[in-house]
């Protein structure tokens, strides 16, 4: 993955590279990239497979407005740069019970998500997320 994302020469080719190779080691049904501002509460991504249009203007406010719910962002907002899956940081599954669960998460048949943390500056919490195929993470 390092050698892939490394000879990218801008954010978009990165995030692109980092999902392409994500997707490849872990059997998941979609990688992502996120940012997530914590002062202004923007977040922007890439995901692949790359969902259309129609897809990113369906979930985008949503998640803009939700994604602090998110445990794994919350995590990595803390600044801790380590591997992590919903099971790591939420062993209670109370984020199943959140609106952003439900809208974006259930209804996109995510069951479980994992994250990279990528270091940045204090304030933007970026991540590569894979959301593995079934029973492909274990609890």
């Amino acid at each position: 993955m390092v050698e892939a994302i490394s000879r990218t020469r801008d954010l978009g080719e990165f995030a692109e590279a980092g999902c392409r190779e994500l997707f490849r080691l872990v059997p998941c049904v979609s990688t992502s990239y996120r940012e997530v501002n914590l002062r202004t509460k923007m977040v922007s991504g890439y995901l692949w497979p790359y969902p259309g249009v129609e897809w990113f203007e369906r979930h985008a406010a949503l998640l803009g407005r939700l994604a602090l719910e998110n445990p794994l962002i919350a995590h990595m907002a803390s600044g801790d740069g380590s591997v992590v899956s919903w099971a790591d940081v939420d062993p209670d599954d109370t984020f199943r019970q959140t609106e952003l669960f439900r809208e974006f998460y259930a209804v996109n048949g995510v069951e479980s998500q994992v994250a990279l943390g990528v270091l940045n500056q204090p304030g933007l919490v970026t991540a590569f997320h894979g959301q593995p195929r079934r029973h492909s993470v274990q609890r």
